[in-house]
């Protein structure tokens, strides 16, 4: 059975390999439609979605350990590491990541967001303005494309953000 999960959590090599058996490469007969391919062609759009959701949130450094165990903790520390590579360079070809600053131990992405605005708000007891900022859960309706511990700490974080929003309607 596929299993999408464990696609995501593979290296590039083996995203390719999956996508070359499903279209008929070496006379197979085709398992995949040209669509499903394009369909899960933009997994490395999905994962920089979340590694930018996650660099925005965390508005620092973040050590390239840290993202290693958070988006592939299930492999080996040199295929999460190529991962983490290609991640980086696919993010670096897209215009809206054109300020992600990658060092050899860590990466950052500083960007205005809404969250910073709300967290501002809430630090400064402008309770009326972190209600306004507050849009619901954090990355609502997001997958974590398989990736458990990611859904953890979003779990966490959409708990805390809770937490704050209801501290604020409580001040009003």
């Amino acid at each position: 059975k596929f299993n999408a999960a464990a696609l995501l959590r593979g290296s590039m090599k083996d995203q390719a390999e999956f996508f070359s058996r499903g279209l008929s490469v070496n006379n197979q007969q085709p398992w995949l439609h040209v669509e499903e391919v394009r369909d899960w062609m933009d997994l490395p759009l999905r994962q920089s979605l979340l590694l930018g959701a996650y660099l925005a949130h965390r508005d620092d450094w973040v050590g390239r350990e840290e993202l290693l165990a958070l988006f592939w903790p299930e492999v080996d520390e040199s295929t999460a590491r190529h991962n983490l590579s290609q991640l980086v360079y696919h993010c670096r070809r897209q215009p809206w990541f054109a300020e992600l600053e990658a060092e050899r131990t860590r990466l950052r992405w500083r960007v205005a967001s809404d969250l910073q605005l709300f967290r501002a708000a809430i630090g400064a007891g402008a309770w009326s303005d972190a209600l306004d900022l507050y849009r619901g859960p954090l990355l609502e309706g997001v997958a974590s494309g398989g990736a458990p511990t990611f859904e953890d700490w979003l779990e966490s974080e959409r708990e805390s953000l809770h937490v704050a929003w209801r501290e604020a309607t409580l001040q009003v």
